[in-house]
């Protein structure tokens, strides 16, 4: 999945998504409890500070659900998953999968931005 793939997205992002990109499948009834996403060193040096996530299949269910902190029940903005949409969100930010009613499956990435120009 390295390098065309993470090249594209990187591009579809407008940064750079690092090249260990990860296959994720929910099966029915998948679902993932609130967490926040970790940073990796990026090639050259600097961390990522994105997720990108690149649904693979439309699903019933299964959101992606931004959340104000990990014991918020409902959440902020929810991302269904649907075949060719990418949902980037910053890695500081609690999030959770909502229960699949189908399989799931998804690319998921790093991202790094360039700095903002002054």
């Amino acid at each position: 999945v390295d390098g065309w793939c993470a090249a594209a997205v990187g591009r579809a992002v407008g940064g750079v998504c690092l090249p260990q990109l990860r296959f994720l499948d929910y099966a029915l009834g998948g679902a993932l409890a609130a967490h926040v996403d970790l940073a990796r060193a990026a090639p050259g040096g600097g961390k990522s500070t994105h997720t990108v996530c690149l649904y693979l299949t439309d699903t019933d269910g299964g959101e992606t659900v931004l959340l104000r902190d990990h014991h918020d029940g409902d959440g902020v903005a929810a991302c269904a998953p649907r075949r060719g949409r990418v949902f980037v969100f910053p890695h500081v930010v609690p999030h959770r999968a909502r229960e699949t009613r189908s399989p799931k499956r998804l690319l998921r990435g790093d991202v790094v931005f360039p700095p903002a120009a002054d």
